[in-house]
């Protein structure tokens, strides 16, 4: 909370100069769509399906990025390839040790 709420807190912060004020932060959490559908229909393999392509959404470029350029590009997709696949192995062997809940901060800000 205090990561969200300090550029609405400290008078140096531009955000603060603009004018905007914290009324009000909450945080709460959010279950994992895909580990909670798995409760449901206990099926590994959609689990894994479903839940690797979201994880990769958000890392799979910060991943290739720091992959050698010095690589054939084809290597460095391959690298890739297999990093994602390894993992979708691992989740379908123990779908209950992996999900992602999120976080999320619900803030009211007021411009004065």
């Amino acid at each position: 909370v205090e990561e969200f709420s300090a550029p609405l807190k400290n008078v140096e912060n531009p955000v603060y100069q603009a004018g905007l004020r914290l009324k009000q932060i909450e945080t709460h959490i959010t279950a994992c769509p895909f580990a909670e559908a798995f409760k449901e229909h206990q099926d590994a393999q959609r689990f894994a399906e479903e839940y690797i392509p979201t994880i990769s959404s958000w890392n799979e470029s910060i991943f290739f990025g720091a992959l050698d350029q010095e690589r054939a590009l084809e290597d460095r997709e391959q690298i890739i390839q297999d990093y994602y696949q390894t993992y979708q192995n691992q989740v379908m062997a123990s779908p209950e040790m992996h999900r992602m809940d999120y976080v999320h901060a619900f803030t009211v800000i007021e411009k004065i």
